[in-house]
């Protein structure tokens, strides 16, 4: 399944794998360190397929949790070595995911938590646009379940289905991710209770925030339309 997307540009942002399946990733890859290993030694290790692995690999690449010293060779990075530090507390690998997502994913993170209220299906919708490529729904909700499993464990979101709740929201003003019960933001010091004008998109009819200069859902050009 690791040429399951084609996709037009961001292909290494695409969640290849869970949190869960990333620790087991990088737990053997922590075996042969400081030795890197190649792709054809991880499959004889676990049975999983090479192309699998690769593609799993080059997502934990661009989420800098795995390094690749030189062509087909694999090694866990530092940042991934601390993530299975048993010397570092739930919270601090809960923050170097946070990090880790920030960094990678901040618009997309940014577009999630403009919503109230998580509902899934508006999610993957954000998700497939901000990402970009073409996207099947099967593939589209497969990769976005992994994706979730991320910013659950970052702390994110809590709950499971319709009890899912969300952690944080974007400031208003600077889409800053704020804590949900903040009333001011830690980065603006902006109000972020207050909502900015939304309005429908011309083109699929979701509401949009009237800033934004191009629509979150069908990625419709705004600025001449509104």
């Amino acid at each position: 399944m690791g040429c399951e997307l084609k996709l037009k540009k961001k292909g290494s942002k695409v969640p290849y794998c869970s949190y869960s399946t990333a620790i087991k990733r990088l737990t053997l890859l922590k075996r042969f360190f400081p030795q890197s290993v190649s792709v054809n030694e991880l499959s004889k290790e676990t049975g999983v397929s090479r192309s699998r692995h690769s593609s799993e690999l080059s997502f934990l690449i661009t989420l800098n949790l795995v390094e690749r010293p030189q062509r087909g060779q694999y090694r866990i990075s530092e940042r991934g070595l601390s993530l299975l530090d048993p010397k570092n507390s739930e919270d601090q690998k809960k923050e170097i995911i946070k990090q880790t997502l920030i960094e990678i994913y901040h618009d997309e993170l940014i577009g999630l938590f403009r919503e109230d209220e998580y509902d899934r299906d508006k999610f993957i919708k954000i998700f497939k646009t901000s990402i970009g490529g073409n996207w099947q729904d099967y593939f589209a909700q497969k990769t976005f379940t992994r994706f979730l499993s991320f910013i659950r464990f970052a702390g994110y979101l809590e709950g499971k289905g319709s009890n899912t709740v969300l952690n944080v929201i974007s400031c208003t003003n600077c889409d800053e991710l704020v804590n949900r019960k903040a009333k001011f933001c830690s980065e603006c010091g902006g109000s972020i209770t207050s909502k900015k004008l939304e309005q429908k998109c011309p083109k699929c009819g979701e509401m949009i925030n009237t800033t934004w200069k191009f629509c979150e859902y069908c990625g419709d050009d705004l600025k001449s339309a509104l």
